[in-house]
């Protein structure tokens, strides 16, 4: 099995609404084989690839009234230092920046979550969310079950018994375990 490699961010709380999408996915211009390249050889990429979601473009709840909470983050390698995680995050806050140059004028304050901090919380030693890695061979009918030789001992959570991305595979991990364990 291979896991899955770290995921670091950049949240930027706003004091105005800058970026009007839901989620913005951003592609550099490479061929798909180069996009993560720098995961294999430990370096920062000239044109990060960049998940960024904006939840309180779904939720206002969640950033002060007319504000906006941005997320904007990607892959880093399984185990990468503080040092190498931060100088990512500067190519994607770069990015960022380019892509709504309205941004850092909007910025009240600006956080950083770096593999380190994903050791802290999960003990992941690489730094990862999830600990089984999303790649051919361990995703769909692939992915580890719910069961274990271990009569009666059940598995949960992002590595077994579901497919999605974050929170929704950890979550849909459990609603399919209580189905099993109810008999649905």
């Amino acid at each position: 099995m291979v896991d899955s490699n770290a995921y670091i961010t950049v949240k930027l709380g706003l004091e105005r609404q800058v970026v009007p999408y839901p989620v913005v996915f951003y592609l550099p211009d490479l061929p798909p084989e180069k996009v993560f390249a720098h995961l294999d050889t430990f370096t920062v990429p000239d044109d990060p690839y960049i998940f960024m979601p904006v939840p309180s473009n779904h939720d206002p709840t969640l950033a002060p009234a007319g504000g906006q909470l941005v997320i904007a983050g990607t892959a880093a390698p399984s185990g990468a230092s503080e040092e190498l995680c931060n100088a990512i995050l500067d190519r994607v806050y770069a990015r960022v920046r380019d892509l709504f140059p309205r941004i850092e004028s909007a910025i009240l304050w600006q956080s950083r979550s770096t593999s380190s901090d994903t050791r802290r919380l999960t003990a992941h030693k690489a730094g990862e969310c999830i600990g089984l890695a999303q790649v051919p061979g361990q995703v769909g009918s692939e992915r580890l079950g719910h069961g274990t030789p271990v009569e009666g001992l059940m598995l949960v959570g992002s590595d077994v018994g579901a497919r999605g991305i974050g929170t929704e595979i950890a979550s849909g991990s459990a609603l399919s375990l209580a189905g099993l364990l109810a008999g649905a």
